[in-house]
């Protein structure tokens, strides 16, 4: 008799291996499968935001992407070839102040290792050839060479990628539209005087070209082709990089080019029953900016916890429901971002240059119009305002964290060794409950909150914040913490295993707080 599996992921490309490590730390049992033969090869995306690594860290992998990368403090902006202003990341506020560029391949072996360490392993050459969804399983065919297999399995994840086998046979449109314009891409060997720890994008009376640094002097350049014609050969890409980038450079080698069209589409609803797509097989959008995978990882970490919850605590489907709402907003926000960005690259009227010049030297020098630039290539001011999971209590000063928005980058002092920590690391896979204790808390105060931690065992985890230094909890140093997060006397914080704010009181009252997990699994 075969067994049941909680799920079967349908694709090997960074979004399904972050849901698998996602689900592994969760102690659910899946399969991942891949039609592809070995890992990928080629870099294709390259962009890891601050966001996804603040996940990443929550997986353990952070630090391994990080070694192998590069790190880029700051992005430059020419018009035909003089500098005019500047991207600055390092004010960023998250542990990653900066972006990190790594190729696809590099990114998909690192996660693929940690996911053989935790004992698993991704199925190659073997493709879903079909499924059929019941009250409480989904049946799938699998066939690998010339052997099919039927898998039980509670859910189906498409993380398949723009052709999604899965969203075909769901019938799903992808709704969305192709620019005219294609663009021109390739990964070369350069000397020029610009930085090679640094990205830098110039504008021109011939068009766009955009250069990302892969190695000292090994580069990833992309630019939309004005004219149709596709830079095919080493006097060609020379040719097309002098008359956008106008800067002195001697290329050296083109390792590979290519050319690709840019689209901007999305499916209507990301969950069907007991089937759900992910990343690409959800959504795709302009390259620019570097969005792509990232919203993809934020994909696959979302709907991992709500998938343990209904796993482990039986949760209701209304919280798997809210994946799809969730991750549709977040999706559409982006795709409206990038196709702005796309469409404003591509403008290529030459008389126009003149104000475009202006525009971006004075533009970025507007400290708030820099920062959400800024936040919003890095991915941390997404939110999820329309969501009805998030709740508040009480009454919180304006410009305070609230449900929906992630959890602000926050240390606190541990009692023990006397040092600052950040906070979120207190709880890396289940919700983290923040309490901050008045004065005068003692075991009392915090007994309820015990009593509910054995109701739902393993579901978050507590942290006291203290005033002064106790044996247990952390300090909040001068309750410069509690301002920020606009707690008055006492109050409590939920994030969830994803990183956002899920609920918020004013005062230490059990009863709301039980409510209002009561809610968020069970829609009572």
């Amino acid at each position: 008799m075969k067994k049941k599996i909680d799920v079967l992921i349908i694709g090997a490309g960074p979004t399904g291996l972050t849901l698998a490590l996602a689900l592994s730390r969760y102690g659910l049992t899946f399969r991942i499968i891949e039609r592809a033969s070995g890992p990928s090869v080629v870099s294709k995306a390259i962009g890891i935001q601050a966001r996804s690594l603040e996940l990443f860290a929550r997986l353990g992998v952070a630090d391994a992407l990080m070694e192998n990368a590069i790190k880029i403090n700051q992005g430059n902006l020419y018009v035909n070839g003089a500098w005019q202003a500047k991207l600055d990341f390092t004010d960023l506020n998250t542990p990653f102040p900066f972006v990190t560029l790594l190729p696809q391949s590099e990114t998909e072996r690192i996660l693929e290792t940690r996911l053989k360490e935790d004992g698993h392993t991704v199925e190659r050459e073997t493709e879903l050839t079909g499924f059929a969804q019941f009250p409480t399983f989904v049946t799938a065919s699998i066939r690998k060479h010339d052997v099919t297999e039927t898998v039980d399995a509670s859910f189906i994840i498409g993380a398949d990628g723009a052709n999604s086998f899965v969203r075909r046979e769901l019938g799903l449109p992808f709704s969305g539209k192709s620019f005219k314009e294609s663009w021109a891409l390739a990964d070369i060997e350069v000397d020029w005087p610009l930085s090679s720890e640094e990205v830098h994008i110039f504008f021109s009376d011939h068009g766009v070209i955009e250069s990302f640094p892969l190695q000292s002097n090994l580069f990833r350049i992309t630019g939309n082709l004005t004219n149709g014609t596709v830079p095919t050969d080493h006097s060609a890409i020379e040719d097309f990089l002098k008359n956008r980038a106008k800067v002195p450079f001697t290329l050296k080698k083109v390792h590979w080019y290519s050319m690709f069209r840019v689209h901007n589409r999305i499916i209507e609803k990301f969950g069907h029953h007991r089937i759900y797509l992910i990343g690409d097989a959800a959504h795709i959008n302009s390259p620019v900016g570097g969005q792509g995978m990232n919203t993809g990882i934020a994909d696959a970490m979302n709907l991992a916890w709500k998938l343990w919850c209904v796993h482990r605590f039986k949760a209701s489907f209304p919280l798997l429901d809210s994946y799809s709402v969730e991750r549709r907003e977040a999706a559409r926000g982006i795709l409206r971002s990038t196709n702005l960005a796309t469409e404003l690259l591509q403008i290529n009227v030459p008389f126009l240059l003149p104000l475009q010049e202006k525009v971006i030297r004075n533009s970025l020098k507007i400290t708030p119009l820099h920062h959400y630039v800024t936040n919003r290539i890095a991915q941390l001011n997404s939110n999820y305002q329309s969501s009805r999971l998030f709740v508040t209590q009480g009454n919180f000063p304006l410009l305070t964290p609230r449900p929906g928005e992630p959890m602000p980058y926050s240390e606190v002092v541990n009692p023990r060794t006397k040092k600052n920590e950040l906070l979120l690391r207190r709880a890396d896979r289940n919700f983290l409950l923040l309490l901050f204790l008045p004065r005068e808390a003692g075991e009392q105060t915090l007994l309820p909150f015990k009593e509910l931690a054995y109701s739902y065992p393993d579901l978050f985890e507590t942290v006291s914040i203290h005033q002064e230094l106790k044996d247990d909890g952390v300090v909040d140093q001068g309750g410069e913490l509690a301002r920020k997060f606009g707690i008055k006397q006492a109050g409590l914080y939920l994030i969830r295993p994803d990183g956002y704010i899920a609920y918020r009181q004013q005062g230490l009252k059990i009863q709301s707080f039980s409510r209002y997990l009561e809610r968020l699994l069970y829609a009572r």
